[in-house]
């Protein structure tokens, strides 16, 4: 739970509204109800405003208790689990298609699939295919096996 984002809190803020610290039992009512990240108050007097969770563990090992069913799931960094998300589904993202190589030609933000900015070019030794810009003249190749 270490880090400059959680300074001050009982658990770890959410990650772009990603807030996996709450009760994992299904048939309970706080299932899916995350923690209260803020500090809360002490002594019975308060128990209205206090959180349906308790923090509890040594520091290695924290975990939220739920105050309805007991259930004590282990607190997760949000953030890990944002990052371990984003990792795990970059194949679903399209591949870039290829552009104009050259940072300066208006054609480095338009891919090789529009007509009237390329040309081909022939190909490479390789077999690759070549294309030749039609705005700055630049040629380039696109690889005919992207996976070497």
């Amino acid at each position: 739970m270490t880090g400059p984002q959680n300074v001050g809190f009982r658990i770890p803020i959410d990650s772009n509204g990603l807030q996996v610290n709450f009760c994992k039992n299904p048939v309970c009512p706080n299932f899916g109800r995350p923690a209260d990240v803020e500090r809360q108050p002490r002594g019975f007097q308060q128990a209205s405003s206090q959180d349906v969770y308790i923090v509890a563990g040594a520091s290695d090992n924290l975990h939220i208790k739920c105050r309805r069913c007991g259930e004590s799931p282990p607190i997760k960094n949000n953030l890990a689990i944002r990052e371990e998300i984003e990792r795990m589904s970059d194949y679903l993202k399209p591949d870039q298609e290829p552009t104009c190589p050259n940072t300066s030609c208006d054609n480095r933000l338009i891919g090789i699939s529009t007509p009237k900015a390329y040309q081909s070019f022939g190909k490479t030794r390789s077999g690759s295919q070549r294309y030749r810009c039609r705005l700055c003249n630049t040629t380039f190749s696109v690889s005919s096996n992207p996976s070497s």
